[in-house]
């Protein structure tokens, strides 16, 4: 039953690695595990705790994505392309599947601990649902972040906020955390078909 959760990230990152492959994608990929993997040392050695479901929606909510998607996405974003300098004068589409690939290689290893370290009877939400939403969000910031606007970002950051909502209320329905992911994936899949490069043409011809 866990085999999902610890291999749907990485065949799909092998999957979508493998369609085109190159050097940004894989150095990416690999640093997003690496720093996953510190982390994880780091946690489970250091300060390795389970954390107990609050009886507060908001309190799970908020805590979830603090700890489970905006400080650790913000954060390996920022060390990644500190450290990248030779990215920096990439394209806003360039660096967005930079970013992609980063993600699927961090959350190989984070999201698994977490399930791991955090639940002690998993639901089909933990072992299934939550891969795919993961990596759905991931594409929904892919393609918001290659059309770089203050629409955009802020699109990009309301949609950040959906994992953890549909992790909460798995807490306390796991069938309904399952429906609202499956609705997430189906505006993720919407999300790709709105054209946001013709757009960006007309404003261009424009010009």
């Amino acid at each position: 039953m866990e085999a999902f959760l610890l291999t749907a990230i990485p065949l799909f990152s092998a999957g979508y690695i493998s369609k085109k492959r190159t050097e940004e994608r894989l150095a990416a990929y690999f640093s997003g595990l690496v720093i996953s993997s510190l982390l994880f040392v780091v946690r489970f050695f250091v300060f390795f705790c389970e954390q107990p479901h609050s009886a507060s929606f908001l309190k799970n909510f908020v805590g979830l994505y603090l700890f489970h998607t905006l400080l650790p996405v913000v954060l390996c974003s920022a060390l990644y392309f500190f450290f990248a300098r030779f990215f920096k004068k990439g394209a806003a589409q360039e660096k967005a599947e930079q970013f992609f690939s980063l993600m699927l290689g961090f959350y190989t290893i984070f999201l698994p601990y977490n399930v791991f370290g955090e639940n002690k009877l998993f639901s089909a939400f933990d072992l299934f649902a939550l891969p795919i939403l993961f990596i759905s969000l991931f594409f929904a910031l892919r393609t918001l972040l290659k059309n770089a606007s203050a629409i955009t970002l802020a699109l990009a950051f309301l949609l950040s906020a959906f994992p953890s909502l549909c992790e909460t209320i798995a807490y306390y329905s796991p069938f309904m955390g399952c429906v609202l992911s499956a609705v997430f994936v189906l505006l993720t899949v919407a999300l790709l078909f709105v054209p946001f490069s013709k757009l960006g043409a007309k404003k261009q011809i424009a010009q």
